[in-house]
């Protein structure tokens, strides 16, 4: 800033940049930059103006941003770059300039997440239709030798069910589950090996004819829920069973804690606090499931 502006000049500039990119004056934010080239990467509050804008889905500043040459690749302290935070928006021409400009559409935030995640989240379905091409399958890059060759059945299984999610919309993400406990190491591989985890999987309600669904959880979100819950850790226990996914109305899918990917899967029964069998195997349940909520 020029030092012959004093401070609540220089406050009030800033505060323009800011309202400027925000609320797509690309004209006026153009006139501050001009005379303040430098403000092109302010660091407001965490956020750079193409930040600002693409958060906004502010197209036209966008555009302006870039061609002056504001940086697209930068990060927020949370991972978030302008391409996540318009795709979070749904602002679809803010990804196509974006995108257009060379931001990486593969590029993770510290959650793991990219910019498709974000829309998927957000059910931004031209985003999403926008990024998905671009975004490699999960399975490329991670190793699943160990687990093919330990249980090919359960890899294959795991593999259709999740790639069936995924050309449904859904992105799971990989988990690396480290929290010592009597969960089933084959469970663990997998989690670690394949984006299970956030998945949303349906089948029909063991005895019913409606259909229930689950939705995978974490290896930290299975810690979390017995750690809350503890006198549902007792129940699992006495049954021998461990959650893994969360099901309708507040229920769980669960599994051995001792069983192999074979054994059956169960669902709890909240009122009668016991498994109901709702699967002969994991394996049976990922062969047979729907990944589209009724």
């Amino acid at each position: 800033m020029s030092s012959e502006m004093n401070n609540d000049e220089d406050e009030r500039t800033l505060r323009d940049v800011v309202l400027y990119a925000r609320t797509g004056k690309a004209d006026k934010l153009q006139i501050i930059l001009d005379s303040h080239p430098d403000l092109l990467e302010l660091d407001y509050e965490d956020f750079t103006p193409i930040m600002h804008a693409s958060f906004c889905g502010k197209a036209s500043t966008v555009a302006m941003l870039l061609e002056r040459g504001a940086d697209y690749s930068r990060k927020t302290n949370e991972g978030f770059t302008p391409l996540m935070l318009a795709a979070h928006r749904g602002a679809t021409e803010c990804v196509r300039l974006l995108l257009a400009a060379g931001a990486d559409p593969e590029g993770k935030d510290h959650g793991g997440r990219t910019a498709l995640d974000h829309a998927v989240e957000r059910k931004a379905k031209e985003v999403v239709e926008l990024l998905r091409p671009l975004v490699r399958a999960p399975w490329i890059g991670h190793n699943l030798a160990h687990l093919t060759k330990t249980d090919p059945l359960l890899a294959r299984q795991a593999e259709e069910f999740i790639n069936k999610a995924i050309s449904d919309g859904q992105r799971g993400s990989i988990d690396p589950w480290r929290t010592k406990g009597p969960w089933p190491e084959w469970y663990r591989r997998l989690l670690s090996s394949a984006p299970l985890a956030g998945l949303v999987f349906t089948t029909k309600y063991p005895g019913r004819d409606w259909v229930a669904s689950g939705t995978f959880m974490r290896g930290s979100e299975i810690d979390a829920a017995l750690n809350d819950a503890a006198f549902l850790f007792d129940e699992f226990g006495s049954f021998g069973v461990i959650p893994i996914a969360y099901g309708d109305n507040g229920d769980f899918w669960t599994i051995k804690h001792d069983g192999t990917s074979h054994s059956p899967v169960s669902l709890w029964d909240l009122s009668a606090m016991k498994p109901i069998e709702a699967s002969p195997s994991f394996v049976d349940l990922l062969k047979g499931a729907g990944t589209r909520l009724p």
